[in-house]
């Protein structure tokens, strides 16, 4: 968990360009850990990787963690929309 919170910028930023991977399985691993990864995390944590995460999640026609960015951004105030 430790390792986690270190390192979350790294990991996300790894996470979503594996959204566009060209192996199947490496995209699908990618959605299951992004929607892992950004449960119980702020707003103003997600916010700046918000519109790369949509971009890449719908370019990979990623329907769980689209529909999981959809819940995410509706769970949280009007501030992160904002920043899209």
């Amino acid at each position: 968990r430790e390792a986690v919170l270190q390192n979350f910028e790294r990991i996300l930023s790894d996470l979503i360009e594996s959204l566009v991977a060209r192996q199947w399985r490496t995209r699908h691993s990618a959605c299951l850990a992004i929607c892992d990864i950004l449960q119980g995390r702020s707003a103003e944590e997600v916010a700046p990787h918000l519109a790369m995460l949509l971009t890449n999640a719908l370019n990979a026609a990623s329907v769980n963690v689209a529909l999981f960015l959809s819940r995410f951004c509706l769970a949280k105030d009007d501030t992160l929309m904002s920043t899209v």
